[in-house]
């Protein structure tokens, strides 16, 4: 997913386009499971590992980076002995922390394949980094809350967003398997994080299939808004992968992609010209979605534009790009006689597939 933080193109200036214009379409923009597995029982379809969650405090002084392990191996729910053994206790680093002031920090991510068995069948897939953070904004229709203003630290580089893991739909006292949670470590400092959509980077996203290889270490920098004072927020580590019977000589042919996020892996999002303050006035908006399994699971693609239109934008497909993306393209009308300003806009897309433990799991930008 391409872009900076959330899209925030919905710019209403006085004299754009009215409901008689007709905008132009935009230029098209250019073994792992990990020692926690989804699967509470042998048999159901999931193929979402976690390879670690972790708070992480950084004092008022920005002099350092604290990170405090959230899982422990006694943890793992598959019996193979290879999934009995913590993988990521060391393969993710922090380096290069450099203060932009006044509240930006930058911050190298290396993350280094996490097992020491290292075999072609446990490439993993569409691995990601997700910044867990407090919020303070809602989306009333699709019911999320994000982190957007000063007062709380937010991932201002973000490939996109999911509500995986958050603290407040993935509770430690969750019914089912304790991978599904997110359970504080014995030394946590808090678990309050109370955002349900959260930012993450993509690792190994120029590899074919973002695959990430036995052999792989990728850095990601991380460009972090910190509010004045200590701050504090938490960081997952998924990825997808799946069993395979028999050997694996071309992970790129030989994992099936159902191995791949069942979600789309990558959105770009525009607005059209904006809109003017006449009664009626509308613009176009676009989204091109990039999914593994193809356009036939896509179910749905919607906005939301709180602020301007009540409700969500139903966007229908529009075209395929020869790089195998999808634009879906639908009109917003400034229903709620929103000012002249700049509104946050976020698109979801629904996958037609759900997972058995996670249920639906939908992409976000």
């Amino acid at each position: 997913m391409r872009g900076g933080f959330l899209i925030s193109l919905l710019a209403f200036v006085i004299g754009c386009s009215t409901g008689s214009g007709s905008p132009v379409v935009p230029e098209t923009p250019d073994e792992n499971p990990g020692a926690l597995t989804v699967h509470e029982h042998p048999g159901i379809p999931s193929n979402r590992y976690l390879w670690g969650i972790w708070d992480i405090h950084i004092p008022a002084d920005r002099s350092s980076v604290d990170i405090t392990p959230l899982r422990t191996a006694d943890l793992h729910l598959n019996a193979v002995r290879l999934l009995e053994t913590w993988p990521c206790a060391d393969c993710l680093t922090f380096s290069n922390l450099v203060v932009q002031p006044p509240n930006v920090v930058s911050i190298d991510l290396t993350l280094e394949y996490p097992h020491t068995m290292k075999k072609s069948k446990l490439t993993s897939f569409d691995v990601r980094g997700i910044f867990i953070s407090d919020g303070d904004y809602d989306f009333p229709a699709t019911g999320r809350n994000i982190a957007l203003g000063v007062g709380v630290p937010r991932l201002l580089n973000a490939d996109g967003y999911t509500h995986l893991f958050n603290p407040t739909e993935f509770p430690v006292d969750q019914p089912g398997p304790p991978a599904l949670r997110y359970i504080p470590g014995k030394f946590a400092p808090f678990t309050d994080l109370s955002a349900t959509l959260n930012p993450y980077l993509a690792f190994a996203k120029d590899e074919p299939r973002r695959m990430f290889d036995v052999e792989s270490v990728q850095t990601r920098t991380a460009r972090v808004y910190l509010p004045d004072g200590p701050v504090k927020f938490g960081y997952a580590i998924d990825c997808s992968w799946m069993p395979i019977d028999g050997p694996v000589t071309d992970p790129f042919v030989d994992f099936p992609l159902s191995a791949n996020c069942p979600e789309a892996y990558q959105l770009s999002v525009w607005a059209g010209p904006g809109l003017s303050l006449d009664p009626g006035a509308w613009t176009w908006i676009y989204a091109t979605v990039y999914d593994h399994q193809g356009v036939g699971t896509i179910a749905s693609v919607t906005a939301e534009v709180p602020e301007v239109y009540s409700g969500e934008v139903d966007l229908s497909f529009h075209q395929e790009l020869e790089d195998g993306g999808f634009i879906y393209k639908g009109a917003v009308t400034n229903e709620n006689g929103a000012g002249t300003g700049e509104y946050p806009l976020l698109i979801r897309v629904v996958d037609t597939e759900t997972d058995e433990n996670l249920g639906q799991v939908d992409a976000w930008f």
